[in-house]
């Protein structure tokens, strides 16, 4: 059984098995077997990432309304996170967008290769949500639980190799040749040759 201060991260019988095979696997260390626990979940599962390890469970509207509605945004993540190509119609002010930016984060802890292209009819709005998905790339739960990804970002994200308000690469591992970042953000009458997202 895990401790109380683990316990409350485990919501599914699945969630506790796992993390107690990950604790028999390094004889009995309960942090070690968190942390592994907590890594696996966050690129596991975006709904438990924006929920439990960004906090949004607890935000709350002017009104003191939970902005998180479980049945909704579990289904929303759910579909996001969907290798299908589906149309997802949901009203504003739904955190479509918030899913997709975190989902857009979620790709470079699985995959620092991968390439994403973020796009909007806005440049002034695409570089908003850039500038926030590299806020979020600060949360200390990403830092400590992989930093073989994301390396602190230092004084305006200058300890990362590409961050410009259109461009984020945070690091890379050397070894692979890749042409392009791992999130490119284009707004209407942008000016692109080349362009390779994945």
């Amino acid at each position: 059984m895990a401790s109380k201060a683990y316990a409350k991260w485990m919501v599914t019988l699945s969630d506790k098995d796992r993390f107690q095979r990950y604790r028999k696997e390094l004889h009995g260390d309960e942090e070690k077997a968190f942390d592994m626990y907590m890594r696996y979940k966050i690129i596991s599962d975006l709904y438990f990432f924006g929920a439990k390890v960004m906090g949004w469970e607890n935000d709350v509207d002017k009104r003191g309304k939970h902005y998180l509605h479980p049945p909704l945004h579990r289904w929303l993540a759910s579909k996001i996170g969907s290798p299908d190509d589906e149309l997802i119609l949901v009203a504003r002010k739904h955190l479509k967008s918030m899913f997709m930016k975190l989902y857009c984060l979620q790709q470079i802890l699985i995959d620092p290769y991968v390439r994403i292209g973020l796009f909007s009819v806005s440049p002034t709005l695409v570089k908003a949500q850039l500038a926030e998905i590299k806020q979020w790339a600060t949360n200390p739960w990403l830092l400590k639980l992989f930093p073989d990804i994301i390396v602190p970002p230092g004084k305006e994200y200058n300890n990362w190799q590409k961050s410009t308000a259109n461009f984020l690469t945070i690091y890379r591992p050397p070894g692979k040749s890749i042409q392009g970042e791992q999130i490119t953000a284009l707004g209407s009458g942008a000016h692109v040759s080349g362009l390779s997202v994945d």
